[in-house]
């Protein structure tokens, strides 16, 4: 997916996606006062600014220059540092951060492979991978409009034991997978780096 896609949408962004307070809770109860945490996919930041007071520096990235730009716009946080990465290709040091965060960003990366690899290398050991990623099971119409759609936009249509797979492809043992939706069409998924 394009970062001009992704650049069209920051206006209306913060409009559109509103922070589940049960993820938000969730994530809290992972995170350390003294933990530095790489948000990739951050958007304009809206998740970061909910979880600052939760650790020690978060480093939210994006690959959207806009999203970037609406998010510094924002004045978050003192302990909040917003930055254009490439989730498969990140700049930092192996081994920086305790946490990655990646919300909804999964489907849409053109190689997951790739961040799979970059979110290894710069997670500490013992770290933790904490995602949420969209699940497909609606009924026959709806899925089948929507796996239409989401084939059109190069998106992935990935089951819950597809992740799985790959969380253990990249050494990451699942201490977490619930449902976050009514629907269950949003799981969150946490893995800590073997």
């Amino acid at each position: 997916m394009k970062a001009k896609f992704w650049d069209k949408l920051a206006p209306s962004f913060d409009k559109n996606n509103t922070i589940n307070p049960l993820l938000l809770e969730t994530i809290k109860n992972y995170l350390s006062s003294q933990d530095n945490l790489l948000e990739i996919g951050t958007g304009t930041g809206q998740m970061a600014e909910a979880l600052s007071e939760s650790c020690y520096f978060i480093e939210a990235s994006d690959f959207s220059p806009e999203m970037i730009a609406r998010g510094k716009e924002k004045q978050l946080a003192p302990n909040i540092n917003l930055s254009i990465q490439d989730a498969a290709n990140l700049t930092f040091s192996d081994r920086s951060f305790e946490v990655v965060l990646a919300i909804n960003i999964l489907h849409v990366v053109s190689d997951i492979d790739q961040v799979l690899k970059e979110v290894h290398r710069v997670l500490k050991p013992g770290g933790y991978f904490i995602s949420v990623v969209p699940i497909f099971k609606q009924n026959k119409l709806k899925f089948f409009l929507l796996s239409c759609l989401m084939k059109l936009m190069k998106f992935r249509l990935w089951s819950i034991s597809d992740y799985r797979t790959l969380y253990t492809k990249y050494k990451f043992e699942i201490i977490c997978e619930e449902s976050i939706s009514e629907d269950g069409s949003s799981i969150l998924l946490i893995g800590k780096k073997e």
